[in-house]
């Protein structure tokens, strides 16, 4: 199987065009690929590079198994034009790479350059200059947000003013509704963000409001991300697209990133059309976002692994942008919900960070950053297609195996024989108040009889517990019961 190759574009009088032509005889096989058109790297990279792309793991219905198939395959399969990935290793860039078209009608191929949209993943980078505004003082997270915005409020409920913060809010705790956007034709009118906040018409979503108590549960608002854009924009009195800019773009030296609704002509001809489904266009190229801070960052992935190092830097002191007060601040657990911080998604084990992630889905493009918090690995996935959505986690799941990401993957179980004398202690029948299952052992294998199925052959994984080959289920035997474990749900038997 070959892999897409991606060639470099000339651009001329604000238009690219291809020049595959110069490339003729540098695409091979992916042994000893040639990605003329892509940056070039070590031959060890190179190799780390063909086993992500030929080796996407596919999940099956069973916990920990997979299958395997390459980028182009899949990418064929789920109708997606383009593919754009950076890797993240020992705190830097290792490679990056793009694959397919930006712009199927007009012929234009992606590189690593192409432009895509963000959608949530706007979220997190946000919040990142919150915080850094927090720190400087010129904000406080905690505070009510109304304390800052002069061009809305937000609305009482009868008599009762809520009060909400930037941490609730960037946490999604604050109790408010609207969780995200399906976007604008580039021909429709565009309403305000406070007209949108308000659900007047025009705005395709309802009135962003309190519906819940605030602080007291997790519940994913987009809505309440444009309430704190409004602030951030009424506090400082400039754009949003300004604001970012000066504040982590500049210094980063991020020039292809941009919060700016619609994006500027002097940038469109930089990006990847959306195809939402079976390679059909977006009238327009794409939908506009008004709700720029939740859902209207155009970039690509090596500038947000830029991003992605930075905060890795200063999780270890040594970034001139961001404190690691502050950071760690932005990855602590939420009270409410632990797998929530403030604007990324955490994943943590023994009160300890794993991981922190976010995922994007705007209509015609997906996203994926995630990053563990040591070790200074990463990844970032951008395409150009939601039916293409199963891409994602198959190249993570693939960066993941080929970089040996711990914590990564379900746990993998030894599937072992039982021997006799294991098999006398435990065999028998178990009941409860509905059911019955008998377990037996026969030519050496042990066999669990459960309602009117056939005998299923268990396999002992770990002390005390059995598994089957061919379904998500557990069994553990502790004295003279059988706990029997599926998908969150337990059953207990006790032993005649």
């Amino acid at each position: 199987m070959t892999i897409f190759l991606t060639k470099y574009r000339l651009k001329l009088m604000n238009l690219w065009i291809p020049f595959s032509f110069l490339l003729l005889g540098c695409q091979t096989d992916t042994k000893g690929i040639d990605y003329s058109g892509n940056p070039q790297y070590s031959s060890e990279v190179e190799q780390s590079i063909e086993e992500v792309l030929n080796n996407l793991m596919i999940e099956t219905s069973l916990s920990g198994i997979y299958e395997t198939a390459g980028l182009e395959e899949r990418m064929k399969y789920y109708n997606t034009p383009a593919v754009s990935i950076a890797v993240v290793n020992n705190g830097e860039i290792e490679w990056a790479r793009a694959f397919g078209m930006a712009n199927t009608e007009e012929g234009i191929e992606a590189d690593t350059n192409t432009l895509f949209q963000a959608a949530s993943i706007s979220k997190p980078i946000f919040s990142l200059v919150v915080m850094r505004l927090h720190e400087q003082g010129i904000l406080d997270i905690d505070k009510d947000v109304n304390e800052y915005l002069t061009s809305y409020k937000v609305p009482k409920k009868g008599d009762w003013q809520p009060s909400l913060s930037f941490r609730q809010i960037l946490s999604h705790t604050a109790g408010l509704n609207v969780s995200g956007f399906d976007g604008y034709l580039t021909t429709e009118k565009i309403p305000s963000p406070i007209r949108l906040l308000n659900g007047e018409p025009n705005s395709n979503t309802p009135k962003v409001e309190v519906n819940g108590f605030p602080g007291t549960r997790f519940r994913y608002s987009g809505g309440g991300t444009v309430v704190a854009q409004v602030a951030l924009t009424d506090l400082l009195k400039k754009s949003l697209p300004q604001i970012m800019d000066e504040e982590l773009f500049s210094h980063l030296g991020l020039e292809n990133s941009t919060y700016a609704q619609p994006i500027p002509d002097t940038m469109e001809y930089k990006i990847a059309t959306g195809y939402p489904y079976k390679k059909r266009a977006i009238v327009g190229k794409y939908h506009v976002y008004p709700e720029q801070a939740p859902a209207g960052l155009w970039t690509y992935p090596s500038e947000l692994a830029k991003i992605m190092i930075e905060i890795l830097k200063g999780l270890q002191g040594g970034s001139s942008l961001f404190k690691k007060e502050t950071l760690d601040e932005m990855l602590t657990p939420n009270k409410v919900a632990d797998w929530i911080g403030i604007g990324f998604f955490i994943k943590s084990k023994n009160n300890d960070v794993i991981t922190f992630s976010h995922g994007g889905w705007n209509e015609g493009y997906i996203s994926e950053f995630r990053s563990y918090r040591k070790g200074g690995k990463g990844v970032v996935v951008m395409i150009n297609s939601n039916e293409g959505q199963p891409i994602i986690n198959e190249i993570v799941n693939s960066v993941a195996k080929v970089y040996e990401w711990e914590e990564h993957f379900p746990k993998v179980y030894d599937y072992k024989g039982v021997d006799s004398i294991a098999a006398k202690n435990i065999t028998g029948n178990y009941v409860n108040e509905k059911d019955t299952i008998a377990i037996s052992f026969n030519d050496a294998k042990l066999f669990m009889k459960y309602q009117n199925q056939n005998d299923l052959q268990l396999f002992k994984v770990e002390n005390d517990t059995y598994k089957s080959k061919y379904l998500n289920f557990k069994i553990q035997f502790a004295n003279r019961e059988l706990d029997f474990f599926q998908e969150g749900n337990e059953i207990s038997f006790e032993k005649i």
